[in-house]
């Protein structure tokens, strides 16, 4: 609270409102976020949280298939069997890939 953007009253109320949403998340030690995991298990980046170890390798059996590398990849579950994969790229597109083996 003693830095210049705190002392301007409508950067401070920005700030305030910030800190309300993220300020308690950032100092948490639950054994959720104080491990990597996923679901009840720990916290994850690279997937949503919705998203559980087999969906994860129901994904990566699909990215193996296709040429896919992990690199880079966010995974988001949409709906059951039913998924995003995000990938860093210079190039803008979509591609919808399916499971050819079932």
């Amino acid at each position: 609270k003693a830095s210049a953007a705190y002392a301007d009253a409508e950067k401070k109320a920005t700030l305030d409102d910030l800190w309300a949403k993220c300020g308690e998340a950032m100092y948490s030690l639950t054994s959720k976020v104080r491990s990597l995991g996923f679901g009840d298990d720990g916290i994850s980046t690279y997937y949503s949280a919705n998203c559980s170890k087999a969906d994860a390798e129901a994904v990566q059996a699909v990215m193996e298939q296709k040429g896919i590398q992990a690199n880079n990849t966010r995974l988001f579950k949409i709906a059951d069997g039913e998924f995003e994969l995000r990938l860093a790229s210079a190039v803008e597109g979509t591609e919808v890939l399916t499971n050819d083996s079932g």
